[in-house]
């Protein structure tokens, strides 16, 4: 009897293998379809229904203006016609979701010469219930007033001018008293936020103002020529659609002609993000993409040998920075960032092995240096500002939070993993402040919240993939209760989920269950011992056999982040692979998980 009893499950054992070593090479060639001519991958990003609306202001101004025509113009007017909400708003995500003022307001106004009446009647009802928060940030604002009278906010001209070494002076000082300096955010905000910051001064101070006089047409004479001077190789300015439009709309009201071939560039690179439905991506993640891609691939079971990672590889060590290190694409050559340096030289390391450390010592240096004082790592700026434990409430509520840029447990995370493969063990100074941080910035219940991923499931399973890889003890009281918790967010389904809405909760709140949270779950369990064929681990894997679809694909949900919730297509073709093949080594024998 008891043979038979080990016999069934062995036998089982035996036929979930054989589904897992399917699901795997389907999902692996479903991966490789997003590779691209130069080697690199990348899929499509969504977020919210700003992009769309702002840029749909933009082609009619410029329509207006120039008599300039857009061919894809109907496609983004049916973009968001398509993604309204029964009750006429438009939501917190692209996707059906709780209404949010600020894109319906924008979305509203950018419909009002396309909608029937009755879409605007249901979006103006709407606005006119609305009893919450009605705050604007400045860059909405800025292109309301491509259709309204509206006041714009805008930090004083002058910031443009502040020394970034003054700047840098003031985060140290942060730093070290973030109450009394709290401040210092306003003269030396995040890096997204100063590449945003010069046409939303331009736009406002020729807006705001009945007439310029001497000093202010100086000043934006000064932030024009800084705007022609930083634009980007492709077109763009920070390789992102906000920023760039908002360019566009500066030198624009400064008398520039659409025909000027700096504008007709940007307008290039904006067109190039837009698909064929009318989604506009608002950036495309190049590098980090790439990397994230080569790893799931080469746990599936593929080498550097293999023609798609080698071109690959070869794309990233074209795309590094005159410094040797990474941005998130090839592009922002000015702007490195600690997030993809590290995984891009994680990738490089895993695949090339010690061959690959001639590619990536400048990155350990990069990186060390760009260690905060507090311990952490935040994703542009060394020491630009301190976060309080746990999450960062959003704009509508703490208005800065998109000018902060502090340390934050994914980056970190990723940063300790990347340096773990190149040796840097526990013993470190360097690391031992890192974890020390860690240790600060988690969470009574065990979780830690991520900025950069959704949200508290994202960063806590990036922490606890990187402990091993740095010699921790896995076996201390906030490693086991980071483990318990990931474990207790579970679903009855098998899988892992999290809501959009967490990302800006103090507490996680769980969601329906998602392929990506999922594979992070998988991931970080088996990386921190947990048995593979225990039936949390089997619950989770059978939930990923059970979304695959024919083509090997998995649907795609909203567990990114980059400042708002949002969703990268490409995640749901890369974890979910990761996480299969690596059980699959795993109960093979391939690879050995100490406890």
């Amino acid at each position: 009897m008891l043979y038979a009893y080990f016999g069934a499950i062995s036998m089982k054992e035996e036929r979930l293998k054989e589904k897992v070593r399917t699901a795997i090479e389907r999902s692996r060639m479903n991966l490789l379809s997003y590779q691209k001519e130069d080697g690199s991958f990348y899929g499509k990003v969504e977020f919210h229904m700003w992009s769309n609306a702002a840029y749909l202001l933009l082609i009619d101004y410029l329509e207006e203006k120039y008599s300039w025509k857009y061919e894809k113009k109907n496609k983004i007017i049916d973009w968001i016609l398509h993604h309204q909400n029964d009750d006429g708003s438009w939501g917190d995500i692209m996707i059906k979701s709780k209404g949010n003022y600020r894109n319906t307001l924008l979305s509203t106004v950018a419909l009002k010469q396309y909608a029937d009446k009755k879409t605007l009647q249901k979006a103006e009802d709407w606005l006119k219930k609305y009893s919450g928060n009605k705050w604007l940030d400045p860059y909405t604002q800025m292109f309301l007033s491509i259709k309204r009278d509206v006041k714009i906010f805008s930090p004083p001209a002058f910031l443009s001018c502040i020394p970034e070494s003054l700047g840098k002076l003031l985060g140290n000082l942060h730093m070290k008293c973030p109450k009394l300096f709290y401040w210092s955010i306003y003269l030396f905000p995040s890096a997204w936020t100063r590449n945003a910051l010069p046409p939303l001064q331009i736009v406002s101070m020729i807006k705001n103002k009945k007439k310029l006089n001497y000093f202010d047409k100086q000043i934006i004479s000064k932030l024009k020529k800084k705007l022609i001077e930083s634009q980007l190789a492709n077109g763009s300015w920070f390789d992102t659609a906000l920023p760039t439009m908002g360019v566009i709309y500066a030198l624009c009201e400064c008398g520039e002609n659409i025909t000027n071939p700096k504008i007709q560039k940007a307008l290039k690179f904006l067109d190039g993000l837009v698909d064929d439905k009318g989604l506009l991506s608002r950036f495309r993640l190049k590098v980090w993409d790439t990397a994230l891609s080569i790893m799931a691939l080469l746990e599936s079971g593929m080498d550097y040998k293999d023609t798609s990672i080698n071109k690959a590889i070869n794309y990233l060590l074209s795309a590094r920075t005159p410094k040797n290190v990474w941005a998130f694409s090839e592009y922002n050559v000015n702007l490195p960032d600690n997030d993809d340096t590290a995984l891009a030289s994680l990738a490089i390391l895993k695949a090339l092995g010690n061959g690959g450390r001639k590619y990536v010592e400048n990155a350990v240096s990069y990186l060390l240096r760009m260690q905060n004082n507090d311990g952490g790592w935040g994703a542009f700026d060394r020491n630009q500002s301190r976060k309080a434990l746990g999450y960062m409430p959003p704009y509508h509520l703490d208005y800065g939070h998109e000018l902060k840029d502090p340390s934050t447990a994914d980056v970190t995370a990723h940063v300790l993993q990347f340096l773990g493969e190149m040796g840097y063990g526990i013993s470190n100074y360097h690391i031992r402040k890192a974890v020390r941080w860690l240790e600060n910035d988690q969470l009574e219940f065990g979780a830690w919240w991520g900025r950069w991923g959704l949200a508290y499931i994202y960063s806590t399973t990036q922490v606890l993939q990187t402990l091993k890889a740095i010699g921790e003890n896995m076996n201390k009281n906030y490693v086991r209760k980071a483990i318990q918790w990931v474990m207790s967010m579970q679903n009855d389904d098998g899988g892992w989920g999290e809501h959009y809405s967490s990302y800006y909760s103090q507490h996680p709140i769980k969601g329906e269950s998602t392929a990506e949270h999922t594979s992070w779950c998988v991931l970080s369990l088996l990386e921190c011992g947990i048995d593979p064929s225990s039936e949390t681990i089997v619950r989770g894997i059978e939930y990923l056999l059970k979304l695959q679809r024919e083509d090997g694909s998995f649907l795609s949900s909203y567990a990114a982040a980059a400042i708002d919730p949002g969703k990268y297509e490409i995640y749901s073709a890369i974890f979910p692979l990761w996480a299969l093949a690596k059980w699959y080594r795993i109960i093979r024998g391939e690879i050995h998980e100490d406890s």
